[in-house]
């Protein structure tokens, strides 16, 4: 009992200096996350505080898994209020959207730094939380996707040479039981165009042509939908 106790404890202490960096990342964005100024707010002397977490980057790991199970959450919260595979993807696509609308210091936080999968990836710690996260996000696409896919009316286009060669990241091992090759790479294709409409927009790179972009991405998404029940 006394060691679940600490447990306790010593999430609660977790979960207060995640606090503590969310709002110093909502009001100055990643640079603004100072382990000291935490342990100052909290009453912790920076020693205390380096035994809940050894550096800024293990403190930012932490963070970022948090902020992508959140974003996971909203994901997930708008593909199940719908029934059929294509809205439950667009459904997914725009709340994925305006999370990143509400959140832009958290997501810059996300986008700051790839999840890398190799094998020196550690085995626990906040690390491979963020992977771990990170791929969850990902994958709560897989589902409706791979659904919308085995319902195309047309055999895909051929694929270009070495395409399905360069795919060797670990992750496309996850979506082989899901997709024949030419889904995979739509997927990830797919899955570049969308977080790249949103990251361009969250980062003012499309203010050159529309002040409001909402527009132009549903016209970017519908066009991704047509193209994969084709």
């Amino acid at each position: 009992m006394a060691t679940n106790r600490r447990e306790r404890l010593r999430e609660a202490t977790m979960n207060e200096i995640r606090a503590a960096a969310l709002a110093q990342l909502s009001t100055g964005g990643p640079s603004a996350i100072s382990l000291r100024a935490i342990a100052r707010d909290m009453g912790l002397t920076a020693a205390a505080l380096y035994r809940y977490y050894d550096s800024l980057e293990s403190l930012t790991e932490d963070l970022c898994a948090d902020r992508y199970r959140s974003m996971t959450r909203s994901v997930v919260a708008a593909r199940d209020a719908q029934t059929d595979c294509v809205s439950r993807l667009r459904a997914m696509c725009l709340a994925y959207r305006e999370w990143a609308l509400s959140h832009p210091q958290e997501y810059a936080l996300i986008c700051g730094a790839p999840v890398l999968l190799t094998g020196d990836t550690p085995q626990e710690g906040p690390a491979v939380e963020k992977m771990e996260a990170a791929v969850d996000f990902t994958l709560a696409f897989l589902g409706p996707f791979a659904e919308a896919w085995a319902g195309r009316r047309t055999p895909p286009p051929a694929l270009l040479p070495g395409v399905l060669e360069s795919l060797d990241g670990v992750v496309v091992e996850l979506l082989t039981d899901k997709l024949p090759p030419e889904g995979i790479v739509y997927f990830v294709n797919g899955w570049a165009r969308l977080s790249g409409a949103i990251t361009t927009e969250i980062f003012g790179h499309l203010r050159w042509a529309a002040s409001d972009a909402e527009p132009l991405f549903r016209e970017n998404l519908e066009d991704m939908l047509r193209q994969l029940t084709a």
